[in-house]
């Protein structure tokens, strides 16, 4: 009895944590290339609700979700229609999704495109993430600046997706690339030179700018009490004539 009650609680919590408890992850089976091609008009229906889920979560409004729902409608029966052999036998495991899906978009089909990339960037999880934090962690030295970070992280990646390092190719690019990287190293360090220089030329002409802008102000400030002063001995040299009292004058 407690083992059926433990099980219960576990299924109960997977359940509870499963993604596909929420909407826009059931109805995401619209982007499979399988599914489109095998049950268009259930691939539509997907689709349709899952741009609902998007118009309430505010990121689409309702014209622009009837327009995309048309790209998508047109894109599946064009798929079908040319493609279907290629969408048929696609697989996750060869291919990604996203560079499959988006290599057959046309031009005028950029708003379904960005719907596209919304969804696939989804995730259920954060392991892919935490691992990369483990991965800079590893990488990170002092010094160290953001493009070298990224370089590495570039390298590192590209050496995972190799089985065998022994089995690594370098090609001829790669050599070349190898052979001219004092160069670009030199020429980055330049770069970053007038950068700095461009940017401290920059703050130096702000700070003059700020200067200007604070003496014109102070001017103004002067040129209006001068003025009001005139204006005040002149009113009261008037009033002091009317009465024939000159004492005003000494106000």
């Amino acid at each position: 009895m407690d083992c059926r009650r433990f099980l219960v609680a576990v299924l109960g919590k997977l359940i509870e944590r499963c993604p596909l408890e929420y909407l826009i992850v059931r109805h995401a089976v619209s982007l499979d290339p399988v599914h489109m091609v095998k049950n268009e008009e259930a691939s539509i229906q997907s689709f349709s609700n899952l741009l609902q889920v998007l118009q309430k979560a505010n990121w689409r409004s309702a014209s622009q979700c009837d327009s995309i729902l048309l790209q998508y409608r047109k894109f599946v029966s064009v798929m079908k229609k040319e493609c279907e052999q290629e969408f048929r036998s696609f697989t996750c495991a060869t291919t990604r999704l996203d560079e499959f899906l988006l290599g057959y978009l046309e031009k005028d089909q950029e708003e379904l495109k960005k719907v596209f990339i919304v969804v696939l960037t989804l995730s259920h999880g954060q392991s892919d993430v935490e691992r990369g934090f483990s991965v800079n962690s590893e990488m990170e030295e002092e010094n160290l600046k953001e493009d070298n970070l990224v370089a590495l992280k570039i390298i590192f990646s590209e050496l995972q997706s190799t089985p065998d390092f022994a089995d690594y190719s370098i090609t001829a690019g790669l050599l070349q690339s190898y052979k001219v990287a004092r160069q670009r190293y030199h020429h980055h360090l330049n770069e970053e030179k007038k950068k700095a220089a461009e940017t401290e030329t920059e703050q130096k002409r702000k700070a003059i700018q700020l200067d200007l802008k604070q003496v014109k102000a102070k001017r103004l400030k002067l040129t209006e009490s001068f003025e009001r002063m005139e204006q005040e001995a002149t009113e009261l040299a008037k009033e002091a004539e009317l009465k024939k009292d000159f004492h005003l004058l000494r106000k």
